[in-house]
């Protein structure tokens, strides 16, 4: 049982093909980079070597996950400090 399928001529029509130009645009602006990473670019010219060298390896010996955990600690202590702060102020004797 062979079937014969018709394939549509043009392949993608007018409204789909708009739609595509728009899409691309979007990605390109999102993928482009932004003004401050073309600030960052324009101020290493200006670090020097040693400390771009430094900040490389200090980048690469923190993963994401580290940083996270690291900024949900500082944000816990700021939290708890403030908790204890409040309690001595509400507290009535």
């Amino acid at each position: 049982m062979e079937r014969n399928l018709e394939i549509p001529s043009p392949i993608i029509d007018k409204k789909e093909a708009a739609a595509l130009d728009i899409l691309t645009d979007r990605y390109k602006k999102l993928t482009e980079p932004g003004k401050i990473a073309k600030l960052g670019t324009k101020a290493s010219k200006f670090v020097p070597e040693r400390v771009k060298k430094w900040g490389n390896n200090v980048s690469l010996s923190i993963t994401e996950k580290e940083l996270y955990t690291q900024i949900m600690n500082v944000l816990g202590g700021g939290f708890k400090a403030i908790e204890e702060q409040a309690a001595k102020f509400s507290l009535s004797e």
